[in-house]
């Protein structure tokens, strides 16, 4: 498994814990999910721009 598949299958991974947490907060969700949600989202985002860096790096070499 290459670097880029094992980010890509992460993303793929939190992609779907935030939409399974999104589904169970509804409306009014507590302050730990929202807290746990922030994160997961986080995790993400470091996840796709880490993705991105190594798409650039690929390209360059």
């Amino acid at each position: 498994m290459t670097d880029l598949s094992a980010i890509q299958e992460e993303i793929d991974f939190l992609t779907d814990e935030l939409r399974s947490l999104k589904a169970r907060i509804g409306a009014a969700g507590n302050s730990v999910q929202l807290h746990k949600l922030a994160m997961l989202s986080r995790l993400r985002d470091r996840c796709e721009r880490s993705k991105q860096a190594l798409e650039r790096k690929g390209q360059a070499a």
